[in-house]
């Protein structure tokens, strides 16, 4: 790595730790007190939630890309190391960073996946997350703002979610159309712009230059998507209630359901490494305006961001340590040769 990458890397971290470090004092030694003594039936259930999580996800995304190939790449369980080994990353550098430079360079490495079409799969899966933002982040507004009572706000967000179904079957065409249309734009985009480009370097982003060949998903494909991108909402939802049960917090359900399309966004936003800081910021500002106590909102934004890292470096382990641990030099491999791709 080049000393500008190291000197960036630092600075990003030093800024997240900045705004992470102000979080912890304004909750005090309580907070930290909350996340240190844990329930551990909860906790367990808390790690068994996120992993639940990692599988769909990573089937979604081993799903697009057999579609898009025409075949199956390879066994669900690799796609779910490729997918962990990003997710791993992404605690290093920037989650958008990990997913877009590692998955498909692993994808490349191993089964011979064009990485334009592993980046192109990758871009495609997150927008599925993004459409599910769109439809719940308004109606969380509206109740965060007591705009709306909590049961009209989940029924705008159930008939949006509907909508979207029909959406889908009628207009799915034009739909990836657009949607290649923005890719091209935002990989134009991420190469022009300085601040944007670490996030993924023209090495890969240059392989983005001609996605007409690419077939159309099918309708049926985009409604099993659809229906895995929901399944997957339910485990994020499941993670969360079980720390706020495993740290003894009174964070409402409600309040949890309105922090997931913030908290989603910054992720989206975010460009400290591993959105450390901002992440935390984005659900701080909707536990401000619920009108959680600082000590409950500091002792779950230390206790998310400590038990994550721990859950998904176990993950991780545990996952290589199945496929086999010769391929943790593989793993070795293909990051040195991301991080040499990003200091070009």
């Amino acid at each position: 790595m080049s000393k500008k990458a190291r000197w960036r890397y630092v600075i990003g971290y030093l800024i997240g730790l900045a705004l992470f470090g102000a979080i912890i004092y304004l909750g005090g030694i309580g907070s930290i007190q909350a996340t240190l003594s844990p329930r551990l039936d909860f906790l367990l259930l808390c790690f068994a939630a996120n992993l639940l999580l990692f599988v769909t996800s990573s089937l979604r995304w081993g799903y697009v890309i057999n579609k898009i190939e025409g075949y199956k790449v390879c066994s669900y369980y690799n796609y779910f190391v490729f997918f962990m080994s990003g997710r791993f990353l992404g605690q290093y550098i920037s989650r958008a960073g990990g997913d877009l430079l590692l998955r498909p360079a692993l994808l490349n490495r191993v089964n011979g996946v064009a990485l334009k079409k592993g980046i192109y799969a990758t871009f495609l899966e997150k927008t599925f997350d993004l459409m599910l933002i769109l439809i719940l982040i308004i109606p969380a507004v509206l109740y965060l703002f007591k705009i709306t009572p909590g049961y009209i706000s989940l029924l705008i967000a159930i008939t949006s979610f509907a909508a979207l179904l029909v959406f889908s079957v009628q207009r799915s065409s034009k739909f990836l159309g657009t949607f290649k249309r923005a890719l091209l734009w935002g990989g134009f985009a991420l190469k022009k712009t300085p601040l944007l480009n670490r996030l993924a370097r023209d090495k890969y982003l240059e392989k983005i230059n001609n996605l007409d060949k690419f077939k159309l998903l099918e309708k049926k494909t985009l409604h099993y998507l659809l229906a895995m991108t929901f399944v997957r909402l339910i485990f994020v939802i499941g993670r969360l209630y079980f720390l706020v049960a495993a740290l003894g917090l009174s964070i409402p359900l409600s309040t949890l359901l309105v922090g997931i399309p913030v908290a989603q966004l910054s992720l989206i936003l975010a460009l400290t490494p591993g959105a450390l800081g901002v992440l935390e910021g984005g659900w701080y500002a909707v536990f401000a305006i619920a009108g959680i106590a600082p000590a409950e909102r500091s002792a779950f934004l230390i206790g998310q961001r400590v038990y994550w890292f721990i859950f998904i470096n176990l993950i991780f382990l545990m996952s290589y340590l199945i496929f086999g641990a010769k391929r943790l030099l593989l793993f070795r491999d293909v990051v040195a040769i991301s991080a040499k791709g990003t200091d070009e």
